[in-house]
């Protein structure tokens, strides 16, 4: 038997809050990734989750939303995954540091 899926009910006004928001947290990301980088991470992740962690049939009634959603996917790629390669070449080169006063 299938369970009934709730009705969703998307007016406009709620499209134009909800991407007004992704737009928030996209805009604040970047602006984190300049001064510190960890904070900006997860502030472009939450804009690109809010639409992609949604039912298809929900982001088909999110087209606002979309943009801005993959603009911070955008963004986490070309930061994102050249940051993680330069902090394990960072890591590997210069290995573990122990904070102890070396002779």
């Amino acid at each position: 038997p299938q369970v009934p899926q709730p009705e969703v009910d998307m007016t406009e006004e709620e499209d134009k809050r909800l991407a007004s928001k992704s737009w928030t947290l996209f805009f604040g990301g970047l602006c984190c990734l300049c001064v510190m980088p960890v904070c900006g991470f997860p502030l472009l992740a939450a804009a690109a989750a809010l639409y992609y962690c949604k039912p298809r049939e929900q982001r088909q009634l999110r087209q606002r939303q979309k943009k801005p959603a993959r603009a911070a996917l955008i963004t986490l790629s070309v930061f994102g995954i050249p940051g993680l390669f330069a902090l394990g070449q960072y890591s590997h080169i210069h290995g573990p540091h122990h904070h102890r006063h070396h002779p």
